[in-house]
């Protein structure tokens, strides 16, 4: 209600969040046991290890959820045509919708998922990548690859032809890259104990960066 910090910890080092998130808990309940509130976690917090103890210990997170195999799934099942129908609209260019599910394969309970699309990130972002393949082509030509730095580095996103001294002698835009780089772009989404539409979800995250 305020925006002041309920509590600090001064330690020496440097701790990642992933691993104090659980420690900071321990003493919070220390200090007030019955401690009612929502906890508004970035990608730093997020591990299957972390939303399974605060769910346990019956505390209340909404908390920004990572690329990998399951955000991969959800947007192979609603793509952007689909996820952004106008019913789904949330706020200007922001389409969400709410599913339930486990956030992680090894997750031992069911979360609400709030995934978002915002349709207003892909063009500027879509351009910008193509952008940088093509300028890069340009200079990859003539270039030697002796020990296949380049072909590491750049390979998935450009088509490299080399000679037997393996100087490129061609280099072309991975258009299949960037169309599938694409498909995924503009997505994010929100794992949650709460079960609200997909509005309040994103507005009540927002103001995480305000407290920060």
């Amino acid at each position: 209600e305020t925006g002041l910090p309920i509590y600090f910890d001064i330690y020496y080092g440097s701790i990642i969040d992933m691993n104090h998130c659980q420690i900071a808990l321990d003493k919070i309940k220390k200090i007030k046991k019955d401690v009612i509130g929502m906890f508004v976690l970035d990608r730093g917090y997020f591990s299957s290890n972390n939303l399974d103890y605060f769910y346990h210990k019956g505390f209340s997170f909404m908390c920004m959820g990572k690329d990998g195999i399951t955000l991969s799934t959800l947007i192979s099942i609603y793509p952007r045509e689909e996820i952004s129908k106008p019913i789904n609209r949330v706020y200007q260019t922001i389409y969400g919708i709410k599913l339930i599910g486990k956030p992680f394969n090894n997750s031992k309970q069911d979360y609400f998922l709030y995934l978002f699309y915002n349709e207003a990130d892909v063009a500027s972002e879509i351009a910008r990548i193509q952008d940088d393949i093509e300028y890069a082509c340009k200079f990859l030509v003539g270039k030697k690859d002796k020990a296949d730095n380049i072909q590491s580095v750049y390979g998935k996103r450009i088509n490299l032809e080399l000679d037997e001294d393996k100087i490129i002698i061609k280099a072309t835009p991975n258009y299949e890259y960037i169309e599938n780089y694409k498909k995924e772009l503009g997505y994010f989404w929100i794992v949650s104990t709460e079960d609200d539409t997909p509005s309040n979800i994103l507005r009540s995250y927002r103001f995480r960066d305000m407290v920060e």
